[in-house]
């Protein structure tokens, strides 16, 4: 009969084969995670290397982070298609003076966004509507106590996206990719949103638009806040811009067709409001 001794020998032999087996198992294992991170990190690395040119895959994103911030967005440019339609309509149109003012237009709008007032905004050719809209950003900033800056602002290019004539009006649509430095502070001071060191790339989107039959306008499309037209001389309204006096003193009125084009919104391209914050 076995005595105690050998049972003892024996249960710990088992032992010992047993933890020899778990150690084999764990190094296994151990090897095998090891070669899957090893092959996940050679295909994050290859991966890398061919999107960015850089093993480094923090690296990679850092380096693509930058050419965002340095790349224009492209625009929707249909102007060969729409600026002879539009001149067929007004042959007095012209694309540079209205490209050029579309950018003056933008670069007002942000600074009245950055400086809580809308004065840039008071010319006749920008609507009631615009000024409103943006009057609403300001106060609604204000009321959470943050102030918008909008530092280093680039133009690239401006083109015509698309023309429209419905309800009495002719909307000239104009895209313009740019690029600024974005953010939000609070009143600590603190940037809250946005970027203050690397630019932000984007398109806004602007309607220019002429009242081609205020009688059919009138019913629609918010007009008496996007036109305001009246006799330079007797203050009686007008009801058609392209009369050349008065209905009711027959003053000469012709200059005041050029007034009745007016830029009647501004938004970024792919926001569904007035929104860059």
């Amino acid at each position: 009969m076995p005595s105690n001794n050998n049972f003892a020998l024996i249960a710990i032999i088992i032992i010992l084969l047993l933890v020899l087996a778990i150690i084999i198992s764990v190094v296994v294992i151990g090897v095998k995670v090891s070669r899957k991170v090893s092959e996940v990190k050679r295909k994050v690395s290859a991966f890398s290397n061919d999107a960015f040119g850089t093993p480094d895959i923090m690296e990679g994103l850092h380096k693509a982070d930058l050419n965002n911030a340095n790349t224009p967005k492209s625009i929707q440019s249909m102007t060969s298609v729409y600026e002879p339609l539009i001149k067929k309509d007004f042959p007095e149109f012209s694309l540079d003076e209205v490209k050029a003012k579309s950018e003056a237009f933008i670069k007002s709008y942000l600074n009245c966004l950055e400086s809580g007032d809308i004065s840039e905004l008071s010319d006749k050719q920008y609507s009631d509507s615009v000024r409103q809209s943006t009057q609403a950003m300001i106060n609604d900033l204000d009321s959470r106590g943050l102030h918008m800056f909008y530092d280093d602002i680039e133009l690239y290019q401006t083109e015509i996206s698309g023309y429209t004539k419905s309800g009495g009006l002719c909307t000239v649509r104009l895209q313009t990719s740019l690029s600024f430095l974005g953010y939000i502070k609070n009143n600590s001071n603190a940037v809250v949103s946005g970027n203050d060191k690397m630019k932000t790339q984007t398109v806004l989107e602007t309607d220019y638009t002429y009242v081609q039959d205020a009688s059919k306008a009138t019913g629609g499309d918010n007009y008496k806040k996007v036109f305001s037209m009246n006799c330079p001389n007797c203050g009686a309204p007008i009801t058609n811009l392209g009369a050349k006096y008065c209905e009711y003193c027959r003053s000469a009125i012709k200059e005041i067709n050029i007034y009745s084009w007016k830029f009647t919104s501004v938004k970024e391209v792919g926001k569904k409001a007035q929104q860059f914050y």
